[in-house]
């Protein structure tokens, strides 16, 4: 063989070595891809549709009475918005198998663990604070642009603990209380 030719090879061989010798391990996985497709003028903007609400750390005696603790806001938005003649949005909250049996119209906290905490309530509110109560609709007015609602949209909602103003004790412990909402547009 030329010198040139084993010269080649050799290039050939040392290159090969070196890339398996810098050649680290690899990782494998899956993406899966979920979503709904809903017959609707808008879109949820992606994570609004499953949110969590941190209400705090909460006091018993700041709840005794009937008091309620601090409003904290949430939103949910909309995006991607084809409206036509619609003007506002209407707002449901339910809460199947967590209403308070306390405050019928209000979100029972459920106990970590299970079972319903005694002595007070979740309530949502609007934009301004004033309850809401599930099952109940809540409608508020689009964002116009001119004639035709935008195509992005944020409605507003308040959520609080009320204590019941009966209870002589309220039970103390970490809660998680889901809601269901659906937005119908007029």
């Amino acid at each position: 063989m030329n010198t040139a030719v084993k010269a080649a090879v050799a290039a050939a061989l040392v290159m090969g070595v070196s890339s398996f010798a810098n050649a680290a391990g690899s990782n494998t996985g899956t993406v899966t891809f979920t979503g709904t497709i809903e017959d609707s003028p808008c879109s949820i903007v992606v994570g609004d549709e499953h949110q969590t609400v941190n209400l705090g750390h909460i006091g018993t005696g700041s709840l005794m009475g009937g008091k309620e603790s601090s409003k904290v806001d949430f939103h949910i938005g909309l995006e991607n918005c084809a409206f036509t003649t619609e003007k506002e949005a209407s707002t449901v909250f339910s809460a199947i198998g967590n209403e308070s049996s306390a405050n019928p119209g209000s979100v029972a906290l459920m106990r970590i663990g299970g079972g319903e905490m005694a002595g007070s309530s979740i309530v949502i509110g609007n934009h301004l604070g004033s309850a809401i109560k599930l099952g109940d609709a809540y409608s508020e007015n689009l964002t116009m642009n001119g004639s035709v609602a935008a195509e992005k949209q944020t409605l507003n909602f308040k959520a609080w603990v009320k204590g019941d103003s009966a209870a002589t004790t309220i039970d103390t412990g970490e809660f998680s209380s889901t809601v269901n909402f659906t937005i119908s547009y007029l």
